[in-house]
Order: structure tokens, then C-alpha cells, then sequence
């Protein structure tokens, strides 16, 4: 969630182009399946 909120932060601060970038590399961190499966899910 908070990942989630920094995402959201991230969107208003630096543009949607750079949040999207942001959110995809959350979203494909090999390092947190599991992160990634619940927010998906």
C-alpha cells in the first residue's frame, strides 16, 4: 500500500509519463512477487 501511495505522489509530482515508468518497475520487481501478485490480484 504505501508503494502504492508513492506511486500516486510520484503521478501528481513528476507527470503521468514518469509515474507510469515508476509504477511499471514496482509492478515488475522480481525481487516482490508477491507485492506484485496482491496488487494485481
Amino acid at each position: 500500500m504505501a508503494r502504492l501511495v508513492r506511486v500516486a505522489a510520484a503521478y501528481r509530482t513528476v507527470g503521468e509519463d514518469r509515474a507510469r515508468a515508476v509504477l511499471a518497475a514496482a509492478t515488475a520487481d522480481p525481487a516482490a512477487p508477491s507485492r506484485t501478485t496482491e496488487k494485481t490480484a
